[in-house]
């Protein structure tokens, strides 16, 4: 997900905690109560012409990866100018 103009990394934070919560909102299946989990890596610019969408991806897939490692939901972005 792209997310343009946020002028806080707070409010990136805000966003993923969103997804977060309401992913792990129970869903029933048939008679089945289901729940799911997400690691969210997020990538921050403050220059995006300098980056192409690869890098940007790459920067948030790294993200993830460390949120999965340290067994939380989101870690700080990972920041470039």
């Amino acid at each position: 997900m792209l997310c343009e103009n946020l002028t806080e990394t707070e409010l990136a934070e805000r966003v993923t905690a969103r997804i977060v919560t309401e992913l792990r909102r129970p869903i029933t299946i048939g008679t089945t109560k289901v729940t799911i989990g997400a690691s969210i890596g997020v990538a921050a610019t403050t220059t995006m012409g300098d980056l192409t969408a690869e890098e940007i991806i790459r920067d948030a897939d790294l993200a993830m990866y460390a949120a999965k490692q340290i067994s939380e939901q989101t870690v700080p972005p990972r920041r470039r100018r």
